[in-house]
Formats: C-alpha cells, sequence, structure tokens
C-alpha cells in the first residue's frame, strides 16, 4: 500500500512540476495586451445580445469610446465601452440606462469627447411626448450623470449628433424632429461647463417633405457643416447648409437635383480645405429588387460651387471577379492628417459568390485606390463607422453578424500600414481566468487518468489478496 501512496504521489507531484513551468506561459495567454492585438486572441461567444445601434469616438489620448444600444430579450438598454491608449479594451460594458413602462429609447446614442470627458446624447419617449438626454463622465472619478436637454416634444425625435466645438468650447447638437408636421433638421449649441444650451434654431426649410438623415462636421474655425436628404420619396436630393460659429445662417444649397434617390450622407473636410460630401445614390425607384442599382456618389465643393457628382463605389479590384451587378451604400469617411489621405468604408452586396461585407479605399491626392475587404467574412455586415488616431492608425468598426446575434467588431490599419485581424467588442468572454480554469481543468482530469491504472491495479490486488484470505480460511477449516 506504501509503494502505491508513493507512486501516486510521484505522478501528482510530476504534474504539479509541468504545469509550474508553464503557468507562465498559459497567464500570459489570458492577458490582453497590445502585442496580442492582431493576433486575434480575443474570443467571441456564439450568442448573446444584439446590437442595433452605436457610435464610437477618439479621446486626445487616442482612448476609443462606444456606446451602443443593446437589447437582451425584452431588455433594450444602452451601454457603453472603453479602451486604452493602445486600443486594449475593457471587458465590464458599463449600463447606463436601461428602458422602463415611461421611458423608451427613439434614437440611436452620439457620444464625443471634450479632452477626457465624454458626453453622449440619445432620444426618449414619455408617453406621447419625446426629448433628448444628455449623459456625462466626469473624466475624474469616472461617473455617470444625466440631464434633460430637450422635453415635452409633440412629435417624435431621432438622430441626434453631439460634437465638441474646441474652437468655441461648446457643444453642438442636431437632431429631426416632426413638431412641425414634417421631419426638420435642427441645432443648438451649449456651453460646455455649465451646459446651458441656447435656443433651438431651425436648419431645414421645406414644409412639403421629410428632412431626415441628417450629418455635420467641424471645421478649424468653429463653423458647422451640416448636410441632409430632402424630398418626394424615391428623389431625394442631397442638400448643404453652413453655419457661423456665431449662429449665421447660409443659404441652403442643392448637390443633388432628385433625378436619383439620393439618401444617407456622410460629410468631411479634406486636406485642402474642401468639403467632401459622399451619400447613396439609387438608379432604380426599388433598389435592392436587383444587384447593380445602389451606389456610393461624391461631391467636391470648392470655391463656393459643388462638383460634378461622380461614382466612388462599388470599386471592384482586379482579381475579385463580378459581372458588374453589385450594390455599394452607407458611406463612412475620414482623414487621416498625419498622410492626409481620405479613407471611404462602405457596405457591399455582391453576386461574386453572393458576397455581403465592409469594403474600404483610400484616396491618395486626388487618386482613389482600389478597395479591399475590412471585413473579412462573407455575411451581413452594417453601419460602417471610421476614426483616426493622432499617430495616424485608421480605426474601423461596422455591426456584423457572422456569430448569429449582431456585434460590434473592430479592426484597425495601423500607421505602419499592417492590419490587424476583426475584434469583436460585444460579445467578450466574461473574464481571462476562465482560460486559468480550463487549464487547471485539463490539469486535474490528467492527474486523474494518470491514477486510473494504478486504482485499478490496487483493486485488482486487493481482490485477488481477500480472495487468497477466504481460500486460506476455507483450507484451514
Amino acid at each position: 500500500m506504501s509503494s502505491y501512496l508513493s507512486k501516486l504521489k510521484t505522478k501528482i507531484l510530476l504534474c504539479l512540476l509541468i504545469t509550474a513551468m508553464f503557468f507562465p506561459a498559459i497567464l500570459s495567454k489570458c492577458e490582453l495586451t497590445q502585442d496580442r492585438l492582431s493576433i486575434d486572441y480575443i474570443q467571441a461567444a456564439q450568442t448573446g445580445p444584439q446590437v442595433f445601434d452605436f457610435h464610437v469616438a477618439i479621446s486626445p489620448s487616442n482612448k476609443l469610446h462606444l456606446i451602443y444600444r443593446e437589447k437582451i430579450g425584452d431588455i433594450d438598454q444602452i451601454c457603453y465601452l472603453e479602451s486604452s491608449s493602445k486600443y486594449v479594451w475593457n471587458q465590464s460594458k458599463n449600463i447606463l440606462i436601461a428602458e422602463n413602462n415611461t421611458h423608451k429609447f427613439s434614437s440611436r446614442p452620439s457620444i464625443t469627447t471634450k479632452n477626457e470627458e465624454l458626453f453622449a446624447v440619445y432620444g426618449f419617449e414619455k408617453g406621447e411626448k419625446t426629448g433628448i438626454i444628455l449623459l456625462v463622465r466626469n473624466a475624474t472619478t469616472k461617473i455617470w450623470s444625466s440631464k434633460i436637454v430637450i422635453e415635452d416634444i409633440e412629435g417624435s425625435i431621432s438622430n441626434p449628433i453631439i460634437a465638441y466645438n474646441a474652437n468655441q468650447t461648446n457643444f453642438w447638437l442636431s437632431w429631426e424632429d416632426n413638431h412641425e408636421g414634417f421631419y426638420n433638421q435642427y441645432l443648438m449649441t451649449g456651453n460646455s461647463s455649465s451646459l446651458l444650451w441656447v435656443a433651438p434654431t431651425r436648419l431645414s426649410s421645406n414644409e412639403s417633405y421629410n428632412s431626415l438623415h441628417g450629418n455635420f462636421i467641424l471645421d478649424e474655425d468653429g463653423n458647422g457643416h451640416f448636410v441632409w436628404k430632402e424630398g418626394l420619396e424615391s428623389h431625394e436630393k442631397i442638400l448643404y447648409s453652413k453655419v457661423y460659429s456665431n449662429g449665421t445662417l447660409t443659404a441652403i444649397e442643392e448637390i443633388t437635383d432628385g433625378t436619383y434617390r439620393c439618401i444617407k450622407p456622410a460629410i468631411i473636410i479634406d486636406q485642402n480645405k474642401k468639403i467632401n460630401v459622399f451619400w447613396n445614390n439609387h438608379s432604380d425607384p426599388n433598389p435592392g429588387l436587383f444587384l447593380g442599382t445602389k451606389f456610393i456618389y461624391s461631391s467636391i465643393r470648392e470655391n463656393d460651387n459643388w462638383s460634378t457628382p461622380f461614382e466612388v463605389g462599388p470599386f471592384i479590384p482586379e482579381g475579385r471577379p463580378s459581372s458588374g451587378e453589385s450594390d455599394a451604400f452607407t458611406a463612412a469617411v475620414c482623414l487621416l492628417k498625419p498622410t492626409n489621405e481620405l479613407w471611404l468604408a462602405y457596405e457591399i452586396t455582391e453576386d461574386y459568390a453572393y458576397h455581403s461585407g465592409i469594403d474600404i479605399r483610400n484616396r491618395e491626392g486626388a487618386s482613389w485606390q482600389p478597395s479591399s475587404f475590412l471585413s473579412l467574412v462573407n455575411n451581413r455586415a452594417k453601419d460602417p463607422q471610421l476614426l483616426a488616431s493622432t499617430n495616424g492608425d485608421l480605426i474601423c468598426f461596422w455591426i456584423d453578424a457572422r456569430a448569429v446575434t449582431n456585434q460590434v467588431y473592430f479592426r484597425i490599419r495601423f500607421a505602419n500600414e499592417a492590419w490587424s485581424n476583426e475584434i469583436p467588442l460585444t460579445a467578450f468572454k466574461q473574464n481571462y481566468f476562465s482560460t486559468i480554469w480550463l487549464y487547471v481543468l485539463i490539469i486535474i482530469v490528467t492527474v486523474i487518468i494518470l491514477a486510473i491504472p494504478s486504482i485499478v491495479v490496487r483493486i485488482i490486488y486487493k481482490k485477488r489478496k481477500e480472495k487468497y484470505i477466504r481460500e486460506k480460511i476455507r483450507n484451514l477449516g
């Protein structure tokens, strides 16, 4: 018996010795570091909550901020995630607010930064009244607070967008609502310290059609540049207006004439301080029935005039076969200031292998470069968003359905032109130590397996010994 126990102890000690030798490597596997960012370590759960709206921002220190609406069963809530300046994400989501019977969400959230302080807005419904709530996170305490910016609006509010105007040290908030009959575009500014807001200003002027899909950008002088779509369905125009930092509005300009359906504009200011606008251009009144009817078009404003619209997507690069029946829609744009490259991402659907996903391409100077896959898995991906870091990294986000549920993914093009793998953000495993416990379980099972032969031999030996004793007793009797 003592010999058996000695052998068992020897095997257990051997397993513990092997564990001690490899434990640092096991632990390193469980660390989420910048070095492992492009090694596809982060694993996404295959089931989980649905994400159907999100917005991203980047702070001056290059920390990334993700705010999103998440639905789990009947629960609809707004959540927040952040990363370090090296894009290492905190796994613990912060649930900012959840719907209840008297408080319903009416829009996607929008987020911006003032240095390291965070500000987010979302539309809400309370009975038959609607409004906008501002969420504020203190840069020091990291505690969130809320403040009603607009309330008791008759009608429906959607698409609030908030941006910090560093030139004027104030906030610009735009949205659309239909309290005057048709949907119109509205703007108001607020003091970034006192959080006091001026009265709203209406940007759109049409009394016969809805003005929707508003978007804007602030220039380095603190002026705002606004775009939206307006007009008869299937013949919507893209409109533009400039709002000076003192609140003066310029005349509304038509970028498109309504020949085609033009919707979902995106806007950027390039390295030459020219306004670039991109939008969905539908050549068919019923786009989507056939491929080859949705395109990304663009126009550039120079010397107070808009260039003739031109197609920039889809672009099928050489070596990627297609019969030309492809759709591109939902543009996102970004300017990388260190290289002055303008980047464009968009949703794409191709007849080749029924490909769906996100494509991305860049403009160097005046020349557009071939597109490439941003999302690498053939599936329905949507809502691309782009951010630029101060060190030349391009950070790309989108909603992806490859894991059955809609989740937010991101991918980075580093300043050295290397791409990271795709990283799921909203389906993290619970914690890194689950991996450690997996290894511990493997070790325990190994010890048991090693011990089984000895146990079996011991049982057989014991039974044979008992049988031998019984026979001895019987012979003596």
